[in-house]
């Protein structure tokens, strides 16, 4: 009996795609899997099929995956800082035969998943090509290599106010930083494939006020670049902060009018008779759920696949002008945009608060930190 793997992933892989693994023999035998992920084991049994004169299998194994929970970007003044929890780590053991008493390995596998994944059509276009998204640029120096949504190209464009750190896989050598007016600084090295956050802030608090473009260059060669734009000049400036497809959060700032349209919930009432003998209308207090409608501003037509990442978001955080924020869940109705668009374009964007709110309390306006001392003045 001979069995052989022909087809296996990337040792890099998004737990929100398919994770496939084919095999190939001569008998009919099934194949037992052992996979390994988070301190947890799991088994599954495949059965082959005919095809020509071999049997065959074909798995996916990604719903077999473990997850701890998404992690978020630790405070550091550091450009670049390794973050954990953001990939796992899993072992892929096959078996022959699923009632042997002494089933033999005859493979295994390890290898890194990360939480999300690409489009279909992504997927697609990457593997006419030879590529998946790992090998086409997340895991290559020479290339865009960060965990954004906003473009997969060389040039990173964006607003001062959207800056966040960015994840990335690290290559391992020294990354050098260049800016437009010819300063240079160089990052601490980590080890390869530490996942890290590169946060660009902190290289631009470290440029002239008046850089624009910062180049990245790992080992000194040139991978690919931020444009660095201000922000509309506007009375109402927002920012939304969401993890995108492939896992990692950024941001984006909306300056359109933002209007409260507060979501009234069911209404709970019920008949007490009063003292005079007679009955009245009773209610519970309702419950609401903040809602703001905001238009997104002016956008550019390569903004707009990132504002639909956003969209789906399954985590997102709406934040005013102070710094205040709340979790929100984001919707949008009639989204259109053109697909050779001449002129920015603008939609409304629904915000509601992921908590419902029973109660009413005014705003504060005293920040209370180590030196209130509980005058008011």
């Amino acid at each position: 009996m001979a069995v052989a793997v022909t087809k296996q992933p990337n040792n890099y892989s998004f737990a929100g795609n398919p994770i496939v693994f084919e095999l190939s023999g001569d008998t009919s035998e099934p194949v037992r899997v052992e996979i390994m992920s988070g301190n947890e084991s799991k088994y599954a049994t495949y059965y082959p099929f005919m095809s020509g004169d071999l049997y065959k299998i074909r798995m996916d194994l990604s719903d077999y995956l473990y997850f701890e929970a998404k992690p978020d970007i630790p405070e550091s003044e550091t450009i670049i800082t390794p973050v954990a929890g953001f990939s796992s780590a899993y072992r892929i053991k096959m078996f022959s035969g699923e009632y042997k008493e002494n089933p033999v390995m005859f493979y295994q596998f390890e290898g890194i998943a990360f939480h999300g994944g690409i489009s279909n059509q992504a997927l697609q276009t990457l593997s006419e090509s030879g590529f998946d998204i790992f090998t086409y640029r997340l895991s290559s120096c020479f290339e865009q290599f960060l965990f954004t949504a906003r473009t997969n190209s060389k040039e990173i464009k964006l607003k001062k106010m959207e800056l966040y750190p960015f994840i990335f896989i690290h290559p391992g050598c020294s990354i050098v930083f260049k800016s437009d007016s010819g300063n240079e600084i160089t990052a601490e090295i980590q080890p390869e494939g530490t996942v890290c956050a590169m946060d660009i802030k902190a290289v631009l608090d470290q440029m002239p006020e008046s850089t624009k473009r910062i180049d990245v260059c790992p080992q000194g060669e040139y991978a690919f670049h931020f444009i660095i734009e201000q922000g509309k000049i506007t009375g109402e400036k927002y920012l939304i902060r969401f993890r995108n497809s492939i896992g990692a959060f950024e941001m984006l700032e909306v300056t359109g009018r933002a209007l409260h349209a507060p979501e009234f919930l069911e209404e709970n009432t019920y008949n007490t008779l009063t003292g005079f003998d007679f009955y009245e209308e009773h209610r519970s207090r309702m419950k609401t759920k903040g809602i703001i409608e905001v238009e997104t501003g002016y956008k550019e037509r390569r903004e707009f696949p990132f504002i639909l990442d956003l969209i789906k978001s399954d985590e997102s955080y709406f934040i005013y002008p102070d710094g205040t924020s709340f979790r929100c869940n984001i919707s949008a109705e009639n989204v259109k945009f053109r697909h050779l668009m001449t002129e920015p374009t603008s939609f409304l964007l629904k915000i509601k608060e992921v908590a419902e709110e029973e109660f009413s309390t005014p705003e504060f306006y005293r920040i209370f930190d180590d030196t209130f001392d509980e005058t008011y003045n």
